[in-house]
């Protein structure tokens, strides 16, 4: 049986360090939503199955989270949840036979930022609760392969707790920017919860995709670190230990999508970044992300995103410039 030394290991810890760092700098958050999940004691809030994570935060406790064929979770103040895609789930405060209220059907809006669910009068357990799609470079969902709820007990002087804290409060007093800001807030979030759970993992997050697969995360690594390099299919195999063929069939299988395409979207968010948050030409940013033609880097950005870059970029500044007063 083959054995890794401890220098072995440590390299290889380095490696996966070196990895997941290059990963979480293409970490985006886009929020789809957050309401407060208002329950009395005898109701049940019934809440739909979404095609995207659910987050909970409790504001008031104790309470049940019940998945729909799944477990049923305690939580009480300041308890966090992650629900995977795709499940059902209710919130109630135990109190033998109660009703259940479907949130859709009680949704009321209490601000641009934050929708209200109530089930009673009364808030005997409450939370806050968000769709959100969290992803890498636009392809790679953060919670894609997560199958059990994650659930953290925070303190109030765990640096998550705080972190919450700041998103509440920004939910609280919606202004402009507030979308734009509670995403760098939640990203934050996720951030300091990969890190908690890597610490209680040694090291390893087994949903953290794809950090499991070592040869998979040498070639990702590589489009990550300077996607403008001339990769191809046989130099990102190569990186991989593998084959071009099962290289290019396991990518795609991970990841939906095939290497080369990957990449090719991967440049091309880049780029858009670069045109939000930056006044250099079109041109220079084409080059930059491995472009030399800047026609066809045109023609791929509008595919991509349906409009072309200088009408892009345009378009965003008109959504961070405040009206006149």
């Amino acid at each position: 049986m083959l054995t890794c030394s401890p220098t072995t290991e440590t390299h290889l810890d380095l490696e996966r360090t070196s990895y997941l760092e290059k990963l979480l700098s293409t970490l985006e958050v886009q929020v789809r939503g957050f309401a407060l999940c208002r329950v009395q004691r005898g109701h049940r809030l019934v809440l739909d199955a979404m095609n995207a994570p659910m987050i909970h935060y409790a504001l008031k406790g104790p309470g049940v989270l019940e998945i729909h064929g799944g477990p049923s979770l305690p939580f009480s103040k300041h308890d966090f949840f992650v629900v995977p895609a795709n499940l059902g789930q209710s919130i109630f405060v135990p109190n033998g036979h109660v009703v259940d209220i479907r949130g859709v059907d009680v949704l009321s809006t209490l601000d641009d930022a934050l929708l209200r669910m109530s089930a009673g009068r009364n808030a005997d357990a409450a939370t806050v609760c968000g769709r959100i799609d969290a992803g890498f470079s636009g392809r790679i969902g953060l919670f894609d392969t997560l199958r059990e709820p994650i659930i953290e007990h925070l303190s109030k002087d765990d640096p998550l707790h705080h972190a919450f804290g700041a998103v509440l409060a920004e939910l609280a007093a919606p202004q402009l920017g507030t979308r734009a800001l509670l995403e760098t807030l939640l990203k934050q979030c996720l951030v300091l919860l990969i890190r908690r759970r890597m610490q209680a993992g040694g090291g390893r997050v087994s949903w953290l995709l794809p950090a499991g697969d070592e040869r998979l995360s040498a070639a990702l690594a590589a489009m990550l670190e300077n996607s403008a390099e001339a990769h191809t299919l046989r130099s990102l195999s190569r990186r991989a230990g593998m084959s071009r063929s099962a290289f290019a069939l396991r990518f795609t299988i991970t990841f939906g999508q095939p290497p080369m395409a990957f990449l090719r979207d991967l440049r091309l968010r880049h780029a858009a970044r670069l045109l939000e948050t930056t006044e250099l030409p079109v041109q220079a940013i084409a080059e930059s992300v491995g472009y030399t033609s800047r026609s066809y880097f045109t023609r791929a950005f509008r595919t991509l995103y349906g409009i072309d870059p200088r009408s892009f970029r345009a378009r965003k500044r008109r959504q961070v410039t405040p009206p006149p007063s």
